[in-house]
């Protein structure tokens, strides 16, 4: 299994969707990662 880490761009969305209290989960999906390394971030 390959593992790949989060991009910048992919980061700072993240952190943006975090801001608007997105559930680990909504943000998994917009991003097309998994639940667990959202939380992980």
């Amino acid at each position: 299994m390959s593992y790949k880490h989060f991009t910048l761009i992919e980061r700072e969305k993240l952190f943006a969707l975090k801001a608007q209290k997105l559930s680990n989960r909504q943000i998994a999906d917009e991003l097309g990662k998994h639940k667990s390394s959202i939380g992980r971030e």
